[in-house]
């Protein structure tokens, strides 16, 4: 297991939702983002997930408003969602996980590092436990 979080990695919305409610873990990884020692990746599917659970908390103007900053911000690489359909399909096929996951992974096999989830998910501990998902997967949580 990797002791510090560096290079680049595939945030799950989940990543992403630490980022933009300033949690612990999120001021966190905003230090490695500004300190360039960590350079972030998602997919639009995951942004697609960030506005509407954002939109759900917060109404839709501020998610709106959260969404366009950090996406405007340069620090997140966006990968349109054309380009990853076909592996993120192999995925789920693959693994019952979230759709919204299956991108994640998606986006890390195309730059060939690690997808990084805020939390360890029910969903991917379980299809850990039963094999490999051929893309390293980090746990923000295990960093704090």
């Amino acid at each position: 297991m990797r002791k510090e979080l560096t290079g680049s990695m595939a945030f799950d919305t989940s990543t992403l939702l630490e980022l933009v409610f300033s949690t612990p873990l999120g001021l966190m990884l905003k230090e490695k983002l500004l300190a360039e020692s960590i350079v972030a990746h998602t997919s639009e599917f995951n942004i697609f997930e960030l506005k509407y659970v954002l939109c759900r908390r917060l109404g839709r103007k501020e998610a709106e408003k959260r969404v366009r900053a950090l996406t405007s911000s340069g620090y997140i690489l966006l990968h349109k969602v054309s380009r990853l359909m076909e592996t993120a399909a192999l995925f789920k096929c693959r693994y019952g996980i979230a759709a919204g996951d299956c991108f994640t992974l998606a986006v890390a096999k195309r730059i060939e590092g690690p997808a990084l989830f805020a939390r360890k998910e029910k969903e991917i501990m379980a299809e850990l436990k039963r094999r490999n998902l051929d893309v390293e997967i980090l746990f923000l949580e295990d960093f704090a």
